[in-house]
């Protein structure tokens, strides 16, 4: 895609970074090839946007009622869990008792 270069504060580096393209190198020249496009990428990557997009609020129907909905089914399955795990001590605990008697 082409960049709008009235679409940026300062389009200057990427244009100085293309017009020091030498097209004349042969192979055996590839390290500068790719330098000059490091150049030109990294000019890119600098480019600012003239006018910044604003930010924008949250839409409403994105922020759940009850903020806790989702953390209280964890804490009722963490309950079910330690439930079930005490429970299985307390049994294992009265028939080792109930052997001894």
């Amino acid at each position: 895609a082409a960049l709008n270069k009235d679409d940026y504060k300062n389009f200057s580096e990427v244009e100085k970074a293309i017009n020091l393209v030498n097209r004349d190198k042969n192979v055996l020249e590839q390290k500068q090839v790719d330098s000059m496009a490091d150049d030109i990428f990294n000019a890119i990557a600098n480019l600012k946007l003239k006018y910044e997009p604003e930010p924008q609020e949250p839409d409403e129907s994105d922020i759940p009622d009850n903020p806790d909905t989702y953390d209280s089914g964890l804490k009722y399955i963490i309950y079910f869990v330690l439930s079930s795990i005490s429970l299985g001590f307390s049994t294992l605990l009265y028939k080792k008792v109930s052997k001894e008697l």
